[in-house]
């Protein structure tokens, strides 16, 4: 279990932040795509949601500042943050890879149908490093195992 430490902004955001020590580097696998998470940043209230949407952002410009999105309908909640010595990715080595959580417009009216939906957590189970756990809607319907890194639905990013 990953050992965190919850900072309460005065800002009103709530930062869970990875506690790392010499006794917890052993688990550190570079090869996990979330292994460079410092901590989870909720810049409103999600605890009580039954979940929040992910996307794995492969094109961050910045390892720590917050990821906003450029759709309208799309309200981010919540984005990681790297640690300093978080490398950058992708062919070119220009962008960082992080994590940011959204709800849709249609999230917030409870007229999202989101069963089959892939990038759906439940926000309690989100913590640096980890993915978290699918919200599997109020039925425990048998799902797909598809990989949510692959199923952003979120297209552009304003930096």
């Amino acid at each position: 279990m990953i050992e965190t430490r919850n900072i309460l902004h005065s800002d009103g955001r709530l930062e869970i932040r990875r506690v790392i020590s010499a006794d917890n580097l052993e688990d550190w696998n570079k090869e996990n795509p979330l292994a460079y998470e410092r901590s989870i940043v909720w810049i409103r209230p999600v605890m009580d949601c039954l979940y929040v949407r992910t996307a794995f952002v492969r094109n961050a410009r910045s390892r720590r500042g917050p990821l906003l999105t450029a759709n309208e309908d799309q309200i981010v909640v919540g984005y990681s943050k790297l640690t300093a010595d978080a490398p950058m990715q992708g062919i070119d080595s220009l962008y960082y890879q992080r994590r940011v959580f959204y709800l849709m417009q249609e999230d917030l009216g409870g007229e999202a149908d989101v069963q089959t939906n892939a990038n759906c957590m439940r926000p309690e189970s989100i913590l640096p490093t980890q993915w978290g756990q699918r919200y599997l809607g109020l039925s425990a319907q048998p799902y797909s195992k598809r990989d949510i890194r692959e199923d952003s639905g979120i297209v552009e990013f304003a930096f």
